[in-house]
């Protein structure tokens, strides 16, 4: 699945293994689709170039993403997801990366939008090098209000040696058993990936 990108491969095994992952179509590249083809009201449109969250590339924020797109609307922003390669930005990415312009296709996912009450990120082990703890960041709304500091956060950290935590921030936007609910979903996650994963979630009428 290489060349569909990390995104698409990830979500295609969570999917697979049963992970409550919102529904998603993949176009690729010179591919066309409809508004009759979207079975949701509204959606993300989110970049999944091949060559996208390697090992040695991350593209990190190079291309464009677009939330809370009426299925009207899907496929002008599916379009300017994929203009997105052209950027100075990112050809200067590639540039920087060692990366052939020619060898980068971009494909695009589809994805039921999901009203977030909360989201935020899980990393199942603390950046700072604290390898048995957890560190989970979360804060009212959809994940951009999160990582772009555009909300109150809330950051838990849990051991995962003798299961206590404690947190800073706001408020307890998440509470205990939803506290435990993402450390076992983000454990059953590294026995597909690996220990290091930071992981992106959305809480919605108290599901995760």
């Amino acid at each position: 699945m290489q060349m569909f990108g990390k995104k698409i491969e990830n979500l295609t095994i969570l999917k697979e293994k049963g992970f409550a992952v919102p529904e998603f179509l993949v176009v690729k590249p010179g591919e066309e689709i409809s508004v009759s083809d979207i079975p949701w009201e509204v959606c993300s449109v989110r970049s999944s170039a091949n060559i996208e969250d390697s090992a040695d590339s991350s593209f990190a924020g190079q291309f464009d993403t677009f939330l809370n797109v009426s299925k009207e609307d899907v496929p002008a922003k599916l379009e300017a997801c994929r203009a997105s390669v052209e950027k100075q930005t990112v050809r200067e990415y590639l540039a920087k990366q060692g990366v052939d312009a020619a060898d980068l296709q971009m494909n695009v996912i589809v994805q039921r939008m999901i009203p977030a009450d909360f989201s935020g990120v899980c990393f199942t082990a603390n950046p700072q090098g604290l390898l048995n703890e957890m560190v989970i960041v979360a804060g009212e709304g959809t994940g951009d209000n999160v990582v772009e500091d555009k909300t109150d956060t809330t950051a838990y950290y849990y051991n995962t040696t003798d299961g206590n935590y404690y947190y800073e921030g706001a408020e307890d936007y998440l509470g205990d058993a939803m506290v435990q609910k993402l450390v076992q979903t983000a454990t059953d996650m590294t026995a597909l990936f690996g220990p290091y994963l930071d992981i992106e979630f959305a809480v919605w009428n108290g599901e995760l």
